[in-house]
């Protein structure tokens, strides 16, 4: 499904009604050869030089037919330039800003975000796309390339991919942590914190080497929470389990939290480890993903003598920095362009390898929806297939 501008929803791409795009400009027209008609001079009075006006060649005068400056995508398809790709990008600002960096109230009214801006998300793919900050994880906007003469398209999809998602996640909720929304027969579990959706993120591990460790004594609260009237207040996490250690859940209409023991989806009652919910764009979460940021971009790099972009930030020890610390504006958005970049763009399992099918995808038209489906699910359930 695509966004479609004109009706203000998600539609099927047959159906998307594409308004023209004003910064595009149009293909120079043809221009015709020049008559005959001044091969002749008009009259034989002068004697000075006009007879060297004719000779030269009418090739010269005319601008270059279109065809010789026409990009290399399908000419139903805006050009981008293959220069710099934040150049192109930069030229669609008011578009972007106005269709994807949008927050919704409660009540639906639509306003510009204000954690996931323009020059947030600009600064971010300078970062990860153009500077190369993690050479092993570069989020792909395209490059000159003879193999892939559709680079920049590919790149283009790419990076709408991953902006579709994080507009779900995040942007729409102009949300930095992970919200509770999930209800529990109808209540609203306090240890939603530990996982929603019958997950438990302190146990979402991928080996030692790359895993947080939990820290039972740790305590966090989140930054941001929804913004409904009596909504759930911000997750938090600390130490304790058993008689006096409880969570309850929130009662929506009374906006109170009520201290029994109620669990969450997986029977959680308590908090304590509960502190890997997700942050960002794309609601990293999991002590696997999280540690796999620090280990190659937070003080775990730095700590193995490795270039670091985080050197000073502990991610394990503080995951909230992606929501709370001093490179949170930056951190909204390389956190998430590592994780789609090493759970993405580098997928390739049971036959289905994600840069092939993007390729596929383009070039076919972008028709096929199950491409973006499968994405989806890709970065949801870490599989391509239902």
């Amino acid at each position: 499904r695509l966004y479609d501008p004109i009706n203000g929803y998600c539609n099927y791409a047959t159906a998307v009604i594409c308004p023209e795009d004003p910064t595009c400009p149009p293909f120079p027209p043809p221009t015709l050869p020049p008559t005959p008609q001044p091969t002749n001079p008009p009259t034989p009075i002068p004697t000075s030089s006009p007879t060297s006006q004719p000779t030269q060649p009418p090739t010269n005068s005319p601008t270059p037919a279109p065809t010789t400056e026409e990009p290399t995508f399908p000419p139903t398809r805006s050009p981008i330039t293959p220069v710099n790709p934040l150049d192109h990008y930069r030229s669609k600002r008011s578009l972007i800003e106005k269709h994807i960096l949008i927050a919704k109230t409660a009540s639906g009214i639509t306003y510009p975000s204000t954690r996931y801006t323009f020059e947030g998300l600009l600064n971010g793919l300078q970062i990860m796309a153009i500077d190369k900050a993690l050479p092993l994880y570069v989020f792909y906007l395209g490059e000159e390339d003879d193999k892939y003469p559709n680079s920049f398209a590919y790149g283009a999809v790419n990076l709408a991919a991953f902006l579709a998602n994080a507009m779900v996640l995040a942007i729409q909720s102009d949300a930095c942590d992970e919200h509770n929304w999930q209800e529990v027969a109808g209540r609203y579990a306090i240890s939603n914190s530990c996982g929603q959706e019958g997950r438990s993120y302190q146990n979402e591990e991928c080996g030692e080497v790359f895993s947080c460790p939990v820290d039972p004594d740790m305590e966090m609260t989140a930054v941001t929470a929804g913004s409904q009237i009596r909504a759930p207040p911000p997750f938090t996490c600390e130490p304790g389990t058993g008689a006096g250690n409880y969570a309850g859940y929130w009662d929506t209409s009374s906006g109170t939290e009520i201290e029994i023991p109620y669990s969450n989806s997986l029977g959680r009652t308590d908090t304590e480890g509960c502190c890997w919910w997700g942050r960002g764009a794309l609601l990293t979460r999991g002590v696997c993903n999280i540690g796999k940021f620090n280990y190659y971009a937070g003080k775990g790099a730095n700590d193995r003598g490795e270039p670091s972009l985080y050197p000073d930030i502990d991610f394990c020890e503080y995951p909230e920095a992606t929501c709370a610390s001093a490179e949170s504006k930056e951190l909204r958005w390389t956190v998430p362009f590592f994780e789609w970049t090493e759970r993405v763009q580098s997928y390739n399992q049971d036959g289905w390898q994600y840069f092939d099918n993007l390729v596929s995808f383009v070039d076919r038209g972008m028709t096929d929806e199950s491409f973006i489906h499968s994405v989806n699910r890709v970065l949801e359930l870490g599989c391509h297939e239902s």
